[in-house]
C-alpha cells in the first residue's frame, strides 16, 4: 500500500466441497433417560481406578517402611501377612478397575444408542402430520370445564373440625 493505491488479487476457486447434510434423532424422554443412565454408570466406573490405586500405594508404603510388632494379641508375622494379603486384594481390585476403564463409552456410542430403535426416514412421514400439530383434541376426550372460585367443591378444614 504505497502511494494510496490498493491492489486486489483473487485466488481462483476450482472446487467447493459441501458437507451440509443433517440427521435428526427423535427420542422420548424416558428412552433418553435410560440411555444416559446406562452410560453415566459406565463413565463413573472409568474413574474408579483412583481409589484402589491410592489404597495400594498406602499399603505398599506401610509394608515397606513398617517394622511390625506384636499388638492386640496378633503376632508381627500375622500383621505382615495381613498387609500382604490386603495389598494383593487391592492390586486385584485395581486391575479390575483398569480393565473396566477400557470399555468407557464415547459420545458416538451414546448417539448410536439413541438411534438404535425406530429407524425411520423423513420421506416415510406425511408432511401435514410432521409439521402441523392437531388444533382440536380428539373427540373422545371432553374439554375440561372451568369451576368458578365461588362454587368450588373444595372445603377448607380447620382444626376445630377434627
Amino acid at each position: 500500500m504505497s502511494g494510496g493505491i490498493q491492489e486486489t488479487q483473487f485466488v481462483p476457486v476450482t472446487t467447493v466441497h459441501t458437507n451440509l447434510g443433517q440427521e435428526v434423532i427423535l427420542i422420548t424422554t424416558d428412552r433418553l433417560t435410560i440411555v444416559l443412565d446406562e452410560h453415566v454408570d459406565k463413565l463413573e466406573d472409568s474413574k474408579s481406578w483412583a481409589v484402589p490405586a491410592g489404597i495400594l500405594a498406602t499399603i505398599v508404603l506401610a509394608f515397606v517402611t513398617a517394622d511390625f510388632h506384636d499388638a492386640f494379641r496378633v503376632s508381627k508375622d500375622s500383621w505382615a501377612a495381613i498387609f500382604l494379603l490386603s495389598g494383593a486384594l487391592t492390586l486385584f481390585w485395581l486391575v479390575k478397575c483398569l480393565y473396566r476403564r477400557q470399555a468407557t463409552p464415547k459420545v458416538s456410542d451414546i448417539v448410536e444408542a439413541c438411534k438404535a430403535k425406530g429407524q425411520t426416514t423423513l420421506q416415510s412421514r406425511t408432511p401435514t402430520s410432521a409439521t402441523q400439530p392437531p388444533t382440536t383434541p380428539p373427540p373422545s376426550v371432553p374439554a375440561p370445564m372451568p369451576v368458578p372460585p365461588s362454587t368450588s367443591p373444595v372445603r377448607r378444614w380447620r382444626a376445630k373440625d377434627l
